[in-house]
């Protein structure tokens, strides 16, 4: 719209003069105004590419989880394992991964993470992505933010008293400290832990699986859309 608004004021200012008959100034103004418009749309190009442009994601939907309210963020984490035997007490382990997806209270996407666990069980690495998306709430300053996941689980023990201790489970007291630092980042914040469906995480869901794929110990990156196309 700017380009044709500069066109047609140039025009009129050449229309104007030559009648008069002043100096043909016209295709001067016209000259002036295209390179300030071409100047002006390559500035924006590169102001709007330093971020890949916000892709909306669908409201988590379900009974159990819904979008954040207006100036809160909201992060579904998930984790993965695919097992490849079975460990003390009948716990399925192999190699793991753990992943995030960060959005406004618009449902535009912000930003996302995923790491990869040498090797470990469903239970753990659930609590690995609830722990690093609190962390990252931290580093961010985005309190009173909204944390989803679809671990029942993980978030009952997340959400528990401070009194309650890993009891007689092996696996709960190998995840006594990642626990605790999710309960301390839970309270530093105002954080609120959530269950949410499977299929409102299946973003979250599919990215875990790609951190076990690509084998990077931690990962932030900007542009969801190539992440969540990689093939897992």
């Amino acid at each position: 719209m700017g380009a044709s608004e500069s066109t047609g004021r140039g025009e009129k200012e050449e229309e104007t003069n030559t009648s008069a008959g002043g100096p043909n100034l016209g295709a001067a103004a016209v000259a002036i105004g295209s390179a300030a418009v071409a100047a002006w749309g390559v500035s924006r190009m590169l102001s709007d590419n330093r971020l890949e442009p916000p892709l909306s994601l669908p409201n988590s939907g379900g009974t159990t989880s819904s979008s954040a309210p207006p100036r809160r963020f909201k992060l579904n984490t998930d984790g993965a394992c695919h097992p490849k035997y079975e460990g003390v007490g009948g716990v399925l382990r192999g190699p793991s991964g753990y992943a995030g997806i960060l959005q406004d209270g618009c449902g535009n996407w912000v930003l996302g993470f995923r790491g990869f666990i040498t090797w470990s069980d469903c239970f753990t690495v659930e609590l690995h992505g609830i722990l690093k998306g609190l962390e990252l709430l931290d580093k961010l300053g985005y309190k009173e933010s909204i944390l989803e996941s679809d671990s029942q689980a993980a978030v009952q023990w997340v959400t528990g008293e401070e009194d309650v201790g890993p009891g007689k489970s092996r696996v709960v007291g190998d995840c006594w400290e990642l626990i605790k630092k999710s309960r301390h980042l839970v309270r530093k914040n105002g954080i609120t832990i959530r269950r949410c469906s499977r299929d409102a995480n299946k973003y979250a869901d599919k990215l875990a699986s790609v951190a076990i794929k690509q084998r990077d110990p931690y990962v932030e990156f900007t542009d969801v859309s190539r992440e969540i196309n990689i093939q897992s």
